[in-house]
């Protein structure tokens, strides 16, 4: 679950540091009961349960860069930094009080957050701080 929180703010902050102009990914960010979910990650790491995740899924071991351009790895680390010693219940409860996926989730479906309330959102919780 951590690791999904990790993406969805990975996607959100670099959403705002491009100004809306490229993605992280391109993959779909649902709004799923415990908070944000890139389903294709899920489906890789779902049998895991709360085991950690080795090599070769951990960013930047071996200096490898997973096909991110530097701008990106920033924006990764960055956010690893700022959320990365928070537990997966912590971050869980930070993306349930924040308004993409307030606005998004319905319970029983898995709907799509759109980019564009995950953009707005951060980029003005970004111009408060």
């Amino acid at each position: 679950m951590k690791l999904q929180k990790l993406l969805y703010y990975s996607y959100a902050w670099y959403l705002v540091d491009t100004r809306n102009e490229r993605r992280l990914f391109n993959d779909d960010i649902e709004a799923w009961k415990y908070g944000p979910v890139v389903r294709s990650v899920y489906d890789v790491f779902k049998n895991r349960g709360a085991d950690s995740i080795k090599h070769p899924y951990v960013l930047g071991t071996h200096d490898e860069n997973y096909g991110l351009d530097l701008a990106q790895q920033e924006v990764v680390e960055d956010v690893y930094k700022s959320y990365g010693m928070k537990n997966a219940i912590e971050l869980m409860e930070m993306t349930h009080n924040e308004e993409p996926w307030i606005k998004t989730y319905q319970e029983g479906k898995n709907n799509v957050i759109d980019p564009q309330i995950i953009y707005q959102f951060y980029s003005q919780l970004s111009q408060s701080v």
